[in-house]
């Protein structure tokens, strides 16, 4: 999700006690569609929550924004909010140059919650990268995405419980997450989860079954067909992931062990919905090669 400087500065102890207060960063952006090119036309910010400026790496005349958050991590008591107003015949790409950390909270929870809305036959991409909860860590995690009428949407959320590859488990903490995604014949999708470090669900065959990584991705205007075509994409990886439909929204779910497999199959998914629904190739986001 909402990312540090992961990729261009060393990686602070997941124990390190912060020096500052709690941030309450609040992040909200306009964009409109004028002469077939989306252009930002509104940008509020508060605290250490900010974006690059848009590129425009595609020929459709959508843009890709970058949100950056600068202090690197998120501790106890910090609240991050984004919202963004896509407006009729917009189409963003969100991203983020490195995964979200969040690390031991003590007695101050975090949270972070974003508010998207994409008007009539607007199209939304939602991809951040991996979010990574230390042991220790007390966070509330919200994404609600409202579509209008014909409105386009593929967004996913990826999270780590800890770090293994690193020696981190996740052995004390709670995270808390919510996906939604309304139109305007009402809700479609309410996805909600609660990983408590010691719950037996985080082991049980029923639950996460010992795997340290989750992700769900989302895409608007699914059909059966879409569905069959994510699956046959998938054919023969070894990773635990599914793809069903409900209410119109195709559902593609990945447990395992590493965020990297989990943003390459979905990657996978992205490229074809897309492809599918707008009859263009989506560009891959820059940042991610570097």
């Amino acid at each position: 999700m909402l990312p540090g400087w992961a990729m261009l500065s060393p990686e602070p102890q997941p124990s390190q006690p912060k020096s500052h207060g709690p941030w309450n960063a609040r992040l909200s952006l306009g964009f409109s569609e004028r002469h077939r090119r989306t252009i930002l036309t509104a940008e509020q910010h508060l605290g250490p929550l900010v974006i690059q400026r848009p590129f425009y790496p595609e020929d459709t005349g959508g843009c890709h924004v970058y949100i950056l958050h600068p202090p690197g991590g998120v501790a106890g008591g910090d609240r991050l909010t984004f919202e963004a107003r896509l407006g009729a015949g917009a189409q963003v790409l969100f991203t983020t140059p490195g995964a979200t950390k969040y690390y031991r909270t003590g007695d101050l929870p975090a949270s972070q919650h974003q508010a998207l809305s994409v008007g009539s036959g607007g199209f939304l991409e939602w991809l951040p990268q991996e979010t990574i909860v230390f042991s220790g860590a007390d966070v509330t995690l919200g994404t609600s995405v409202e579509l209008g009428e014909n409105a386009g949407f593929v967004g996913w959320e990826i999270l780590c419980l800890g770090r293994r590859a690193g020696g981190h488990s996740f052995d004390l903490g709670s995270v808390r997450q919510r996906f939604e995604v309304r139109t305007q014949e009402g809700p479609q999708v309410l996805d909600r989860a609660l990983y408590e470090a010691k719950s037996s669900l985080l082991r049980a065959a029923y639950g996460l079954n010992g795997a340290s990584v989750v992700g769900v991705l989302l895409i608007a205007q699914g059909t059966p067909a879409l569905v069959e075509s994510i699956r046959a994409g998938w054919a023969g990886r070894a990773a635990l992931v599914s793809a069903t439909l409900v209410n119109g929204i195709a559902i593609c779910r990945y447990l395992g062990e590493s965020a990297a497999e989990a943003k390459a199959l979905f990657t996978d998914a992205w490229i074809i919905a897309k492809t599918a629904l707008t009859g263009a190739r989506p560009a891959l986001p820059r940042i991610w090669a570097t």
